[in-house]
């Protein structure tokens, strides 16, 4: 999972021109683009450090994105944590806003657009209870 957080950033952070350890770059561009092909990048700053990074990017068709990643230290040994976000205009017209954390345990994104279950019904809800209050015996085998 280490691996897989590390190669997005690394892949990030090539899509934006860091290529040095030290790094750090700032850009202005003025235009207005007729669609997504010919956008012009209106700001893009980015900074990398041995112990973590942080980019943001904006462009003159609404797309955007922001994040930062630091090098965490826990009892497997270190781990990259990215808090982020990006956005854009869904091809419907609808503004579409991703926050984000990625860490060892995984790529965390909320929006208001992303699905979420619906409530367990409370029947299910009360069954679930009374068997984790009342577990099967163990049978002991011979």
């Amino acid at each position: 999972m280490k691996v897989l957080v590390l190669a997005v950033c690394i892949g990030m952070l090539g899509l934006i021109g860091a290529v040095s350890p030290k790094f750090r770059r700032t850009s202005r561009a003025v235009g207005v683009a007729a669609n997504d092909q010919s956008a012009t990048v209106l700001r893009s700053q980015s900074e990398i450090k041995l112990d973590g990074f942080q980019y943001l990017y904006e462009t003159d068709n609404g797309i955007s994105a922001q994040a930062t990643g630091s090098l965490k230290k826990g009892p497997e040994g270190e781990s990259l944590v990215i808090q982020g976000q990006y956005q854009y205009t869904a091809p419907d017209g609808t503004p579409i806003q991703v926050n984000y954390e990625s860490d060892e345990s995984g790529f965390h994104p909320t929006g208001a657009h992303i699905p979420t279950p619906p409530p367990v019904p409370e029947a299910i809800a009360r069954a679930l209870a009374y068997i984790a209050a009342h577990p099967p015996p163990v049978e002991k085998r011979l």
